[in-house]
């Protein structure tokens, strides 16, 4: 208990701790959750019973330079993907932390992964490249990419989530495209914003 402000406070030992920033951290379940940190390591959390927060599993060195999105996917969440500055994107088991594959299909920093759909077999990828990239996570083989889909512009493509698991929203700069990311789609743009002026473009 935190007797300064009456709050109980969630405690980790120092040693369990991320070396750098903290980036991004996802969700496994009620009790357990995932971060990782520009230190290049993936670290597993579980929150016990009186609150002590306890890192149980560390994978370091995961990426050969700092890491800057995580997303879970596959039954129970028992995927968990990672990208990072070293233009790649890894998949992990979150059972036995086993690295499943590598995808190398991105030329720049991969800035952002997403999961697309409950239990979904497929990823969503942005980069520096200016380019999404949709791919199964089982087969990370560039041959396997589901489509792909290049941004113009002096601007960097720098964010995406999942609306569902056809739409993504992809950001650059002040605008915000909703791209359908259908087999049979190849990308097409559903919509397109200015966040700059609030104003649909098309």
């Amino acid at each position: 208990m935190d007797m300064a402000n009456g709050t109980e406070q969630t405690r980790s030992s120092n040693a369990d701790s991320h070396a750098n920033w903290l980036i991004d951290l996802q969700i496994l379940d009620s009790t357990r959750f995932v971060t990782c940190s520009n230190d290049m390591s993936i670290k597993f959390w579980q929150i016990n019973g009186d609150r002590n927060l306890s890192c149980y599993m560390t994978i370091f060195s995961a990426h050969p330079l700092g890491i800057l999105s995580l997303a879970v996917t596959g039954l129970n969440n028992s995927v968990l993907v990672s990208c990072s500055f070293d233009t790649t994107c890894k998949v992990w088991s979150t059972q036995n932390f086993s690295l499943l594959g590598s995808f190398a299909g991105h030329t720049d920093y991969v800035v952002r992964v997403v999961a697309l759909g409950n239990n979904g077999m497929y990823v969503a990828s942005v980069a520096y490249d200016n380019t999404v990239q949709v791919w199964p996570w089982a087969n990370t083989s560039s041959a396997a990419v589901l489509l792909k889909r290049h941004f113009t512009g002096a601007d960097l493509l720098n964010d995406m989530t999942a609306l569902s698991p056809s739409v993504l929203a992809v950001s650059q700069k002040q605008i915000v495209w909703l791209m359908n990311v259908t087999a049979s789609s190849n990308g097409s743009i559903l919509a397109t914003y200015n966040l700059g002026t609030f104003l649909q473009l098309a």
